[in-house]
Protein backbone atom coordinates (compact mmCIF):
# COMPACT_ATOMS: atom_id res chain seq x y z
CA UNK A 1 0.00 0.00 0.00
CA UNK A 2 1.42 3.49 -0.08
CA UNK A 3 2.91 5.01 2.29
CA UNK A 4 2.28 8.75 1.38
CA UNK A 5 -1.18 8.65 2.79
CA UNK A 6 -0.36 7.10 5.91
CA UNK A 7 3.15 9.46 6.20
CA UNK A 8 0.46 12.58 5.50
CA UNK A 9 -1.69 11.45 8.21
CA UNK A 10 0.90 10.81 10.55
CA UNK A 11 2.40 14.57 10.57
CA UNK A 12 -0.96 16.26 10.17
CA UNK A 13 -1.97 13.62 13.96
CA UNK A 14 1.13 15.41 15.12
CA UNK A 15 1.19 18.51 17.27
CA UNK A 16 2.48 21.54 15.24
CA UNK A 17 4.62 23.04 17.63
CA UNK A 18 8.20 22.99 15.25
CA UNK A 19 8.48 21.76 11.98
CA UNK A 20 10.72 19.67 13.64
CA UNK A 21 8.53 17.68 15.89
CA UNK A 22 6.97 15.20 13.60
CA UNK A 23 10.73 14.43 12.26
CA UNK A 24 11.72 13.97 15.44
CA UNK A 25 8.64 11.28 16.29
CA UNK A 26 8.93 8.94 13.64
CA UNK A 27 10.82 6.68 15.08
CA UNK A 28 7.87 6.33 18.05
CA UNK A 29 5.62 5.15 15.37
CA UNK A 30 7.61 3.24 12.75
CA UNK A 31 9.90 0.79 13.02
CA UNK A 32 12.24 1.65 9.70
CA UNK A 33 11.90 3.50 7.00
CA UNK A 34 13.25 1.99 3.36
CA UNK A 35 14.08 4.52 0.14
CA UNK A 36 14.64 3.18 -2.98
CA UNK A 37 15.38 5.03 -5.88
CA UNK A 38 17.45 4.45 -9.10
CA UNK A 39 20.82 7.32 -9.32
CA UNK A 40 20.27 7.87 -12.68
CA UNK A 41 16.62 8.23 -13.29
CA UNK A 42 14.89 11.56 -13.56
CA UNK A 43 11.62 10.08 -11.72
CA UNK A 44 13.88 9.24 -8.41
CA UNK A 45 15.61 12.30 -7.92
CA UNK A 46 12.76 13.83 -5.84
CA UNK A 47 13.08 10.97 -3.74
CA UNK A 48 16.73 10.94 -3.59
CA UNK A 49 17.25 14.61 -3.03
CA UNK A 50 14.74 14.21 -0.02
CA UNK A 51 16.92 11.57 1.41
CA UNK A 52 20.11 13.18 1.40
CA UNK A 53 18.89 16.63 2.47
CA UNK A 54 17.15 15.43 5.04
CA UNK A 55 19.21 12.58 6.38
CA UNK A 56 21.89 13.93 8.85
CA UNK A 57 18.46 16.13 10.72
CA UNK A 58 16.15 12.27 10.38
CA UNK A 59 19.42 10.34 11.72
CA UNK A 60 20.41 12.92 14.70
CA UNK A 61 16.46 12.80 15.74
CA UNK A 62 15.98 8.98 15.01
CA UNK A 63 19.07 7.50 16.05
CA UNK A 64 18.07 4.16 16.32
CA UNK A 65 15.60 4.09 13.53
CA UNK A 66 17.15 2.69 9.97
CA UNK A 67 16.92 4.59 7.45
CA UNK A 68 17.86 2.64 4.51
CA UNK A 69 18.76 3.98 0.91
CA UNK A 70 18.52 1.14 -1.85
CA UNK A 71 19.92 1.72 -5.27
CA UNK A 72 19.39 -0.16 -8.47
CA UNK A 73 19.34 0.63 -11.71
CA UNK A 74 15.37 1.30 -13.25
CA UNK A 75 14.09 1.24 -9.25
CA UNK A 76 10.60 2.70 -9.17
CA UNK A 77 11.09 5.28 -5.94
CA UNK A 78 9.23 4.15 -3.12
CA UNK A 79 9.43 4.45 -0.03
CA UNK A 80 8.62 1.74 2.63
CA UNK A 81 7.79 0.50 6.37
CA UNK A 82 7.07 -2.15 8.30
CA UNK A 83 3.55 -2.13 10.24
CA UNK A 84 2.05 -4.48 12.61
CA UNK A 85 -1.80 -5.16 11.89
CA UNK A 86 -2.85 -8.24 13.73
CA UNK A 87 -6.47 -10.50 12.93
CA UNK A 88 -7.63 -8.06 15.93
CA UNK A 89 -6.80 -4.86 14.51
CA UNK A 90 -8.51 -5.84 11.07
CA UNK A 91 -11.64 -7.22 13.07
CA UNK A 92 -11.88 -3.82 14.78
CA UNK A 93 -11.54 -2.08 11.83
CA UNK A 94 -14.01 -4.06 9.16
CA UNK A 95 -16.76 -3.66 12.43
CA UNK A 96 -16.24 -0.25 12.58
CA UNK A 97 -16.85 0.38 8.96
CA UNK A 98 -19.36 -1.85 8.61
CA UNK A 99 -17.21 -4.28 6.31
CA UNK A 100 -19.00 -7.55 6.56
CA UNK A 101 -21.81 -7.80 3.96
CA UNK A 102 -23.81 -10.24 1.81
CA UNK A 103 -23.01 -10.32 -2.01
CA UNK A 104 -26.15 -8.17 -2.26
CA UNK A 105 -24.78 -5.17 0.15
CA UNK A 106 -27.29 -6.06 3.08
CA UNK A 107 -24.81 -6.93 6.52
CA UNK A 108 -23.77 -9.79 7.31
CA UNK A 109 -24.71 -10.60 11.16
CA UNK A 110 -23.48 -13.99 11.49
CA UNK A 111 -19.85 -12.43 10.16
CA UNK A 112 -20.89 -9.47 12.48
CA UNK A 113 -21.14 -11.62 15.37
CA UNK A 114 -18.56 -14.51 14.67
CA UNK A 115 -15.58 -11.15 14.45
CA UNK A 116 -17.04 -9.56 17.76
CA UNK A 117 -17.00 -13.33 19.46
CA UNK A 118 -13.48 -13.72 18.74
CA UNK A 119 -12.97 -10.26 19.79
CA UNK A 120 -14.31 -10.66 23.04
CA UNK A 121 -12.61 -13.78 23.42
CA UNK A 122 -9.00 -12.65 22.89
CA UNK A 123 -10.00 -9.71 25.69
CA UNK A 124 -9.96 -12.58 28.08
CA UNK A 125 -6.04 -13.12 29.20
CA UNK A 126 -6.80 -17.08 29.65
CA UNK A 127 -8.64 -17.58 26.65
CA UNK A 128 -5.99 -15.59 24.88
CA UNK A 129 -3.57 -17.69 26.09
CA UNK A 130 -5.52 -20.56 25.16
CA UNK A 131 -5.92 -20.00 21.88
CA UNK A 132 -2.90 -19.20 21.09
CA UNK A 133 -1.81 -22.54 22.40
CA UNK A 134 -4.68 -24.39 20.35
CA UNK A 135 -4.14 -25.97 17.58
CA UNK A 136 -6.28 -23.62 16.03
CA UNK A 137 -3.45 -21.77 15.70
CA UNK A 138 -1.26 -24.60 14.38
CA UNK A 139 0.41 -24.74 11.22
CA UNK A 140 -0.29 -27.70 10.84
CA UNK A 141 -4.25 -27.38 11.40
CA UNK A 142 -6.34 -27.66 8.36
CA UNK A 143 -9.01 -25.40 8.69
CA UNK A 144 -10.79 -27.27 6.25
CA UNK A 145 -11.51 -30.50 8.62
CA UNK A 146 -12.22 -28.57 11.92
CA UNK A 147 -13.73 -31.63 13.42
CA UNK A 148 -10.16 -32.95 13.90
CA UNK A 149 -11.22 -35.23 16.86
CA UNK A 150 -13.65 -37.40 15.29
CA UNK A 151 -11.39 -38.54 12.12
CA UNK A 152 -8.42 -38.59 14.61
CA UNK A 153 -8.49 -38.66 18.09
CA UNK A 154 -4.46 -39.16 18.48
CA UNK A 155 -4.06 -35.56 16.94
CA UNK A 156 -2.46 -34.26 19.68
CA UNK A 157 0.85 -37.09 19.62
CA UNK A 158 1.26 -35.54 15.90
CA UNK A 159 4.42 -34.04 16.13
CA UNK A 160 3.42 -30.90 13.82
CA UNK A 161 0.66 -29.91 15.71
CA UNK A 162 0.88 -31.51 19.04
CA UNK A 163 4.37 -29.70 18.96
CA UNK A 164 2.58 -26.36 19.15
CA UNK A 165 0.61 -27.30 22.41
CA UNK A 166 3.79 -27.30 24.47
Amino acid sequence: PPLAPTLIALYRSLPATSNMSWKASLSRHLPVLRFFGCPKSPASRGLMGWYEKNYEELKHLNPTMPLLLRCSDNASPAITTELSFTTSHLLTYMLQNNKFQNPDGSPNQLRREAAAKFLGYLSDPDLKREYRLSRWNSPGFDPQRPFLDEEDSDWKTHTQIGGDLK
